[in-house]
């Protein structure tokens, strides 16, 4: 009986030390920047980069951002993606 417990406590702290060890890591993937995302996708043909201001930037804190607009014929497209090196 006492060697079961003994057992079970060793499992449980182990797991805790990988689990704690596992999460304090995080990776960072290898990235390109947002602005080499293409000029021309299919039919649609980028009329430009829209930067945002000072404000917006600092709420949004990202490390890197897109903001433009594709267009097709007459028709727009706005696109925004932001980027975060940390996901929390």
């Amino acid at each position: 009986m006492i060697r079961r417990a003994i057992a079970l406590a060793s499992l449980v702290a182990a797991s805790a030390i990988v689990i704690r060890a596992a999460s304090s890591v995080e990776a960072v993937p290898l990235r390109r920047s947002l602005a080499d995302l293409p000029a021309s996708l299919g039919q649609w043909r980028s009329a430009g980069d829209s930067p945002l201001d000072r404000a917006t930037l600092d709420v949004l804190r990202a490390d890197d951002y897109v903001s433009r607009t594709y267009v097709s014929g007459r028709i727009p497209a706005e696109l925004f993606v932001a980027y975060y090196t940390m996901q929390r």
